[in-house]
């Protein structure tokens, strides 16, 4: 487990970085029950909330509606457009993020970040179900199968590789 908590904490960090955010974090709602762990932000997503007045918030009512919505983001007034960001990932992890200029005035995500935010959150995603995959016994069947459907292409391929 620990070489897939690497994997991850390079991903979370590669997110930082190609997005130039202040702060990102990773909750696990599993460890966070009873709202010990949520009463208030992660600690650096909590530093880089207090360095930034322009960007205040009540943060278990922004965190509910972040759990309700599945993905939300609060920008500040300011001309910098500081942003928390947060999403849920399979209804039990929470990426949050400090940043500037993810989001346009227009709620869509700015172009010169969009393409960096899908890939590095598609990566942390794809991390974070794998992991769950293998604790609850849920791979595939490996592609090594007969069958076309196990390896998820569509008939009408597999009737043309016969012919």
């Amino acid at each position: 487990m620990e070489q897939g908590a690497g994997i991850l904490q390079d991903a979370l960090t590669r997110l930082q970085v190609e997005l130039e955010a202040s702060a990102v974090a990773l909750i696990d709602q599993r460890n966070a029950q009873g709202g010990a762990s949520t009463a208030a932000p992660p600690t650096n997503v909590g530093k880089a909330l207090e360095g930034l007045p322009c960007l205040s918030l009540e943060w278990l009512a922004w965190y509910g509606d972040l759990l309700s919505a599945e993905e939300k983001t609060t920008v500040c007034t300011c001309p910098e457009r500081h942003q928390l960001h947060g999403l849920v990932i399979e209804k039990r992890w929470v990426v949050l993020l400090v940043a500037c200029g993810l989001v346009a005035a227009d709620g869509s995500f700015e172009v010169t970040k969009a393409l960096n935010y899908f890939e590095c959150m598609s990566l942390v995603r794809m991390i974070l179900e794998e992991g769950l995959n293998r604790k609850t016994g849920l791979r595939g069947q490996g592609g090594g199968g007969q069958n076309p459907a196990e390896l998820a292409i569509p008939l009408s391929w597999h009737r043309k590789s016969r012919e």
